[in-house]
């Protein structure tokens, strides 16, 4: 297996900050290959094909360097590094894989950025390592354990078990007339609604959709609840809802208490409970 790189070598005397990878494969066909891969990818063909005037960038020996954002020189790989059905750029991530005893995706992230710079390196290092048969066999999952799926039961009334959730829209620009009659006309103003809260009702499936402010507080989340629903079909016995900082929030808490009403959070891995 040829490797893309070892070790750091002292770059050209002119040059002194100048750090080239010593490449230890002394066949000319990996620097072939590379040549022919970088002349005709997408992202780096141009700057190669064109270095004269152009800073942060090198070519020794028909490889391409260029600096990071940290000044550093790193070797610069193509897109797609493979020729005649060899894929460099698996032998160029197997590497520093190994060298982190297969450390997953962040530890070999971090061992190949710091010799070699290339355009899709993340996807192709996430691919690489789920692809990796070992680490499938033998490494623990870090998902939080499943459990069994429980259904929601189906209350026996309506609207005496209610969730509620807040839905993401188009701005929509609307004057405050349309929606509270009784403001006087030189108080009348124009206001923008980006969010939707929706209010359903598990036994029946009807709903209440609010528009609501970007800014809304615990307080005027309680009282939009107060005029625009609780006028119409009174308090609900349960409220399932996900862990929304303004249903978290101790005036929304204490705003449950004194209606009686029992709330049911969702848990952190499954917030779609709340419909």
């Amino acid at each position: 297996m040829a490797k893309i790189y070892l070790d750091i070598d002292d770059g050209p005397k002119d040059d002194p900050d100048l750090y080239l990878v010593a490449h230890v494969d002394k066949d000319d066909t990996m620097r072939d290959d590379y040549i022919a891969c970088i002349r005709i990818c997408p992202m780096w063909r141009q700057l190669y094909n064109a270095l004269e005037g152009k800073k942060g960038v090198s070519k020794d020996n028909g490889f391409l360097y260029k600096k990071n954002e940290k000044g550093e020189w790193r070797l610069v790989l193509p897109s797609t590094f493979h020729m005649n059905g060899k894929n460099y750029l698996e032998d160029a991530i197997n590497e520093p894989y190994n060298a982190t005893a297969h450390g997953g995706v962040e530890k070999t992230l971090k061992c190949f950025t710091d010799k070699c710079i290339c355009q899709p390196f993340s996807r192709l290092i996430k691919e690489y390592v789920a692809s990796c048969d070992t680490c499938q066999r033998m490494k623990y999952s870090n998902k939080p354990p499943l459990g069994q799926v429980t259904i929601l039961y189906v209350p026996a009334r309506a609207w005496t078990d209610i969730t509620m959730n807040f839905l993401k829209i188009s701005p929509v620009f609307t004057y405050c007339s349309t929606l509270y009659t009784d403001i006087p006309l030189e108080d009348d103003h124009m206001i923008c609604f980006s969010r939707l809260w929706a209010i359903v009702c598990r036994q029946s499936g009807f709903m209440f959709l609010i528009s609501v402010l970007d800014n809304l507080t615990a307080e005027k989340c309680t009282d939009t609840f107060d005029m625009h629903v609780a006028s119409v079909i009174g308090y609900p016995y349960y409220i399932v809802f996900d862990r929304d900082t303004l249903f978290m929030s101790d005036h929304f808490q204490d705003w449950a208490a004194r209606k009686r009403i029992k709330l049911e959070l969702s848990t952190a891995y499954h917030p779609q409970t709340d419909g």
